[in-house]
């Protein structure tokens, strides 16, 4: 007996007993029921990205998969949660006509059904829909290069799935509770569900691992160690072949040193399908620009061009000449370059400008120091672009507010374009205790969830120029310049008080966020943990809900963490708006308490005596008293000469940021000790990369 025919027979076996069951099930089922479906893993999908176009990819593989379940629904169901009500991808799929991108759609949705309900059509569909558009990956771009790999075809196979072998990428998980149970009795069966699982989900797999999804094999099969000739020659085949299907040589799409699985290697290539694929498979229209087979929406700025986005305007609009030959110059050594960004569209430079098309890593100088940066550029080919970005941060910007700063000193001096700071945010929000909402509240919940989501977009992308990864019912993922989040952050949390908060009446239903404060050069999976943590660890579990905690999370790891709640408990985020306010002004005054000397002076005088776990702040025992007036006196102490005239006003908002906000229970505490030495570090950093932004002791060094 052959363990190939043993392992058939399990599965018959196994197919039966599940068919049988189903069958029982079906038998004694009466009435309505609540079908809620979840399609998984999550985190293993879409978090697992090195560039903002996989965070997209991700989200919106995941959601379409989700809309797609949707769609096998029966005519009489009713989808409960979310409220798919106006909907844009929803509405899209529902025409087989995608006009939306964006992944609106969580990864679950629960809705009523009759008694006589089959699930498994909306776990076919999903599986179905997957392995089509694996395998139109696969004949366009993986199986011209298969022979290349060694056992390629069966790592492809194993990772994507099979019909009638290995068990698909996705694994989607369902119950049906009786109507009479509730939204939270179908809540609580599905959380028992995901305790138990039909399969193991992954198993680990041997030779040399992907660069994207490190828990999966790379494609080519072969090892770096024992043949790291033919594994170079079996991806360098593929991005010639992505090269040659977009009609360039040069490939940004997948680049070199990039290993992939098969399911990374789908989620990077879909959007380069042909266009009359993707309009057969998903529903993207056929429209293409020129002659490019792109789609569009799926190329979403870099993080290293969120970076220096604010910087990009100002430059464009103080030295037009130096940014028209910085491009010239771009262009002439590197095409593929000098258009990687061309569809970013974050709102800041006009779209058709060229400017805002170049690669974002190209506008700091550091990236022409690392051989692993810009490969396609050769070591005489940096000089020239590194001198005209010296050019352009030494011009002098146009101040229409001249006399004002020449009444009183600027700390900018000159105030030249500078340099951008090499920083960008990262935003996570979630709605607090989401499930409890749920069972208080049932039906009443979704279509306030909803009614927030589409607020989302028009805030993050319009009103702060950032690009927004998810967005559906209480949870979202965003991406903004380091100028934009903590306002973002603000509107955002005023958006769910007036949509969900208020119109619950005598519900207590708050929103948490984590923002990180990232440099661009850090893996983009790094900070997208960093900021999961912050939002789960410190903002909801560690500090109580109805909290922010933010972090600066440069190439050396987190260098300083702030948390505390909005405000004292009014409703107002005072507290953030006191950070936000002190963080960005430039007056002599408040500069003071942005200088390293004030800085570092709380950190190295005060450390020994206020520094505690934030996780042990409400039961610790006191150790010195420091009262406001105390406060207010070692603050003009420790500023300096600026800081001695210091209003009350500005003195108050820093006692906010400086002493720990809890939220214990529903109560709001501030603590009188021990104080967060690292929001004078966060005030510091935040003050510093805007001044940097408008000048820059380096950038004038360069331009002379």
């Amino acid at each position: 007996m052959s363990v190939r025919w043993l392992r058939r027979a399990v599965r018959r076996l196994a197919g039966r007993s599940s068919a049988a069951t189903e069958q029982a099930k079906a038998s004694v089922r009466t009435g309505p029921q609540f079908f809620h479906l979840a399609i998984g893993p999550v985190q293993g999908f879409v978090a697992e990205a090195r560039r903002t176009r996989d965070l997209w990819a991700g989200s919106f593989l995941l959601s379409w998969l989700t809309g797609c379940a949707m769609m096998r629904l029966p005519p009489d169901a009713r989808i409960l949660l979310p409220d798919v009500d106006g909907d844009p991808l929803y509405q899209s799929l529902q025409t087989d006509k995608l006009g939306h991108y964006r992944p609106s759609l969580p990864n679950h949705f629960i809705a009523e059904v009759p008694a006589d309900f089959d699930p498994n059509i909306c776990v076919g569909e999903v599986q179905a829909r997957w392995h089509s558009l694996a395998e139109a990956v696969r004949k366009t771009f993986f199986d011209p290069v298969a022979n290349a790999g060694q056992h390629s075809d069966a790592i492809w196979k194993r990772q994507i799935g099979t019909a009638d072998g290995a068990p698909p990428f996705w694994e989607v998980a369902w119950v049906m509770v009786p109507k009479s149970e509730g939204l939270k009795g179908a809540l609580d069966a599905m959380e028992r569900r995901k305790l138990w699982r039909s399969w193991p989900s992954h198993t680990a797999e041997p030779g040399d691992m992907c660069t994207l999804m490190a828990d999966w094999q790379e494609l080519s099969g072969w090892s770096r160690v024992r043949s790291d000739e033919q594994q170079k020659e079996f991806w360098k085949q593929l991005r010639d072949g992505v090269g040659s299907h977009l009609g360039h040589e040069e490939v940004i799409d997948l680049r070199e040193g990039e290993r992939l699985c098969a399911v990374a290697l789908v989620k990077r290539l879909f959007p380069l399908l042909p266009p009359d694929t993707l309009e057969k498979l998903i529903g993207f229209p056929t429209e293409v620009t020129e002659s490019k087979k792109r789609i569009l929406d799926s190329y979403r700025p870099s993080t290293s061009y969120l970076a220096a986005a604010h910087w990009m305007k100002r430059a464009d609009e103080n030295a037009d000449g130096p940014c028209r030959d910085f491009v010239g110059t771009v262009n002439d050594m590197s095409p593929a370059l000098a258009r990687a960004e061309r569809y970013a569209d974050l709102g800041i430079l006009d779209s058709e400008h060229r400017f805002g098309w170049l690669d974002g890593r190209l506008l700091f100088e550091g990236v022409y120091d690392a051989e692993t940066e810009l490969p396609m550029l050769k070591d005489e080919q940096k000089a020239k672009p590194l001198k005209i970005l010296g050019k352009i941060a030494g011009v002098k910007i146009q101040n229409q507010h001249q006399q004002a700063v020449d009444e009183e000193e600027d700390e900018l001096g000159t105030g030249t374009v500078g340099l951008p700071s090499p920083y960008y945010a990262i935003l996570a929000m979630d709605g607090d205790e989401a499930g409890k909402l749920v069972s208080q509240c049932g039906e009443e919940l979704p279509p306030l969830l909803a009614a927030f989501a589409r607020q989302v977009g028009p805030i993050v992308k319009t009103a702060h120029h950032g690009e927004l990864i998810y967005a559906g019912g209480d949870d979202l993922l965003a991406l903004l310049p380091l100028e934009e989040v903590l306002d973002a952050a603000l509107c955002l949390r005023r958006a769910w008080q007036g949509t969900v908060t208020q119109r619950l009446e005598g519900m207590n239903a708050t929103i948490s966020a984590g923002i990180v404060y990232a440099h661009h050069q850090v893996g983009l999976r790094q900070a997208l943990e960093e900021a999961r943590h912050l939002l789960e660890g410190r903002a909801k579990d560690g500090n109580g809900r109805d909290s922010v905690a933010v972090s600066v999370f440069g190439r050396n790891g987190r260098a300083c963490l702030w948390v505390s709640t909005w405000d004292n408990g009014d409703g107002s985020a005072q507290i953030v708006e006191g950070l936000s306010d002190l963080a960005r002004r430039s007056g002599s005054q408040t500069r003071a308490l942005c200088s390293n000397r004030f800085a570092h002076g709380i950190n190295q005088r005060l450390e020994g005596f206020f520094s505690r776990p934030l996780a042990n702040l409400a039961d610790h025992p006191r150790t010195i008293e420091l009262g406001s007036e105390d406060l207010a006196s070692l603050v003009r102490a420790l500023g300096g000469t600026q800081a001695s005239d210091l209003g009350q006003t500005d003195i108050k908002k820093l006692e906010q940021i400086l002493r720990p906000h809890l939220r214990i229970g529903e109560e709001y505490k501030c603590l009188s000790e021990p104080l967060q030495i690292d929001a004078a570090l966060l005030l510091r950093f935040l003050a510093r990369q805007w001044r940097r932004l408008e000048n820059d002791e380096d950038a004038r060094a360069a331009a002379a």
